[in-house]
C-alpha cells in the first residue's frame, strides 16, 4: 500500500474512532509531533513579516504575481 493511501486511511480512521483510541493513537505519536512541528510563529518573526508587507505596500520592495512566481519556478525546474 501507498504511503498517501495509508495516510488517508488513518485520516479516515480518526474521523471515526472513539475518543479513547484517538487520544491512545496521539500518545503514540505525541513526542515526534511536537518535535517536528518547531513553533515558527515568534514575534521575531512576525515582526519580519510585518515589516516586508509594510515594505511592499510602500513599494520599497520588489513584489511578484502570482503567475511570475509560477513562470519562475517552471523555469527553475527546467534549468535543473
Amino acid at each position: 500500500m501507498k504511503t498517501e493511501e495509508i495516510r488517508q486511511k488513518l485520516v479516515d480512521y480518526i474521523q471515526v474512532a472513539d475518543e479513547k483510541k484517538v487520544h491512545a493513537l496521539y500518545t503514540m505519536v505525541e513526542n515526534e509531533i511536537q518535535m517536528e512541528a518547531p513553533d515558527i510563529w515568534t514575534d521575531e518573526f512576525l515582526a519580519e513579516l510585518n515589516n516586508r508587507f509594510d515594505e511592499a505596500e510602500k513599494g520599497d520592495a520588489k513584489v511578484y504575481s502570482w503567475e511570475e512566481v509560477v513562470a519562475r519556478a517552471k523555469q527553475f525546474a527546467k534549468d535543473r
